[in-house]
């Protein structure tokens, strides 16, 4: 479900990171245990919460133009797809 709202959620690659060291590189059974910690249960808690009060966002016009901004933080690349509605630049997809 997180992964599938990600688009939602600005800087969801950062935010995410702990629970994806959690299982990067690792072939995982159905019965494996995690290894949960405070970080993690952190980050869970928090993405929870960003995926409850996600931002809003437009559906995309196609006969208007879009703007997008792009940002690199921390090693993490994140970008805003914008465009103009009414008199301000709403959101159209966050990618992370």
């Amino acid at each position: 479900l997180a992964n599938y709202c990600r688009q939602y959620i600005p800087h969801y690659a950062e935010k995410t990171q702990p629970l994806s060291e959690m299982i990067h590189g690792q072939k995982m059974e159905m019965n494996d245990k995690l290894s949960w910690t405070p970080l993690t249960e952190a980050a869970f808690v928090n993405l929870k919460q960003d995926i409850h009060s996600s931002t809003t966002l437009v559906l995309p016009d196609y006969s208007k133009p879009f703007t997008q901004t792009v940002d690199c933080k921390n090693g993490f690349m994140t970008s805003v797809l914008l465009q103009k509605h009414g008199d301000k630049q709403r959101p159209v997809a966050f990618y992370s």
